[in-house]
């Protein structure tokens, strides 16, 4: 099962996710309420890697990048 899960724009890696499993909650004794050993994952991202993204897919038009990722978070809401 793969642990690392990567988001790549046009070659370039973006942001990742890292999934551990029972790898810390068993080494460093991180716990559930039951007791058992818990999962852990962890998330990464660039923020220079985002505008480079955001540049290159808008052709530099900042405005119209905006709106786009405003879009987006509207959706999440």
């Amino acid at each position: 099962m793969p642990v690392k899960h990567e988001y790549v724009y046009q070659g370039l890696a973006i942001a990742s996710v890292n999934t551990h499993h029972k790898f810390f909650g068993e080494r460093c004794s991180i716990s559930l309420t039951g007791g058992g050993p818990a999962s852990t994952s962890c998330v990464g991202f660039g923020v220079e890697r985002w505008l480079h993204a955001l540049a290159d897919h808008f052709d530099g038009d900042w405005d119209q990048a905006q709106g786009a990722v405003e879009k987006a978070g509207e959706s999440l809401a």
